[in-house]
């Protein structure tokens, strides 16, 4: 599948390393779908996260990823150009990446099971609503800087920002 692997070998888990900074900036192209299960030397892995560092940074060419619900943390998708919607399973708690400049990403379902919103969304220029889910206990102020058509915030839960705390 071309989908880079960082394997722990004593919990039988794997780490989704995605192209690093030695693949080209279309390396990936199009939808990709990640597996939840991998194996490597004979060995079956479950794929329980992306790298916070790496994932799919840069991906210019890239449109969609199917994240499979073994997973419990994503890491960054910047500057993926051409990516246009997110869809996030509720078995993610944790996003330590973020979507900068991603121009065409319309649509972000974010995880009902998330408990700290930190990915920073910036010049995402077409999204236009986003829905933070009830769990989500704060959020980080500068979440949506440039994002030039974005018309509404639904606000599920009561949420805690720099500014304040929002009741949905």
């Amino acid at each position: 599948d071309g989908i880079g692997y960082y394997f722990n070998t004593t919990k039988r888990t794997a780490e989704v390393t995605g192209p690093g900074t030695t693949y080209p900036p279309d390396f990936y192209k199009g939808d990709i779908v990640v597996p939840s299960k991998v194996t490597y030397q004979g060995v079956e892995y479950t794929v329980t996260r992306f790298s916070p560092e790496q994932s799919f940074v840069g991906q210019t060419e890239l449109t969609s990823v199917t994240i499979p619900p073994t997973v419990t943390s994503i890491g960054s998708f910047a500057s993926c150009h051409k990516l246009t919607k997110m869809v996030i399973p509720n078995t993610v708690t944790e996003m330590t990446g973020n979507f900068n400049d991603c121009p065409l990403l319309k649509e972000v379902v974010l995880p009902e099971n998330l408990k700290r919103l930190t990915s920073s969304f910036s010049n995402c220029t077409s999204l236009e609503t986003i829905t933070i889910p009830k769990s989500v206990e704060s959020i980080d102020g500068y979440l949506f800087t440039g994002c030039t058509n974005l018309k509404s915030i639904i606000i599920k839960g009561q949420c805690t920002t720099s500014w304040g705390t929002f009741k949905g």
